[in-house]
């Protein structure tokens, strides 16, 4: 009895030492697989979000708009006032609330701009894009677990990506952010996956601030992709002219 107890325990640290952990390449792919496949989001070149975000009691209207190659704009209303963020591919504007006029942002306002533009985000070509990414196991995500992806981004910031181990759907992102009172922890967490184009899209993100009692939920109410959008949408000289 003995004897074969000592076999099967040989037998299963063989096996343990046979069967590789994922590698952060592997949890990619099968993620990207899991919403649709690397084709089906490549073949996506433009995406337009219509969303209600609710903090503090107050909803408000969100309309985000993304197109290839690395544009974005975001109309929103700030104390009931049109404004919009946007970034044209080679600089940062916005629509002040206050003076109603387009008009570059600071250097500051616009840090990330860039990377709220890329469609495909930080995961994929990570390479080219100069990140450096690393797996430091799983993490416990509500009662299930997911893969804990370390993000160092050529900027040098830093975010941590958890990619569930079942669904192998993307659940939730932390940053590290320098506020106007030093370093924080913004967090992230995607739920409600649903099929456009081809592609899973989350539909509910749930964002907080560690220290900061109320967080915010944005839900998305429509989700377009491949429409024709005119590059004049993100522009600040176009706007200008309007």
């Amino acid at each position: 009895m003995f004897r074969i107890t000592l076999l099967a325990l040989a037998v299963s640290a063989a096996a343990a030492v046979s069967t590789p952990a994922q590698t952060v390449d592997e949890v990619i792919a099968r993620s990207l697989e899991a919403r649709g496949g690397l084709a089906r989001l490549k073949a996506t070149q433009s995406v337009r979000m219509q969303a209600r975000v609710t903090q503090g009691g107050h909803t408000t209207p969100l309309t985000i708009e993304m197109k290839r190659p690395g544009r974005f704009r975001a109309d929103f209303k700030a104390d009931g006032a049109p404004a919009v963020m946007a970034w044209d591919g080679r600089e940062a504007w916005g629509l002040s609330p206050v003076s109603h006029r387009p008009e570059r942002l600071p250097e500051e306002a616009a840090r990330g701009m860039a990377e709220r533009a890329d469609l495909d985000g930080p995961l994929v070509d990570y390479v080219a894009k100069g990140h450096r990414l690393a797996i430091e196991g799983k993490s416990q995500i509500g009662e299930r677990y997911a893969y804990r992806i370390r993000v160092t981004k050529k900027s040098g910031d830093l975010e941590y990506h958890f990619i569930d181990e079942r669904s192998w759907l993307p659940v939730r992102v932390e940053s590290r952010q320098v506020g106007p009172r030093g370093p924080v922890v913004a967090v992230s967490n995607f739920g409600d996956y649903r099929e456009v184009a081809g592609f899973l899209w989350p539909y509910t993100i749930e964002n907080e601030i560690e220290g900061v009692p109320e967080g915010q939920t944005i839900r998305i109410e429509k989700l377009e992709a491949n429409l024709e959008i005119d590059d004049a949408r993100f522009s600040l000289a176009a706007s200008t002219r309007n």
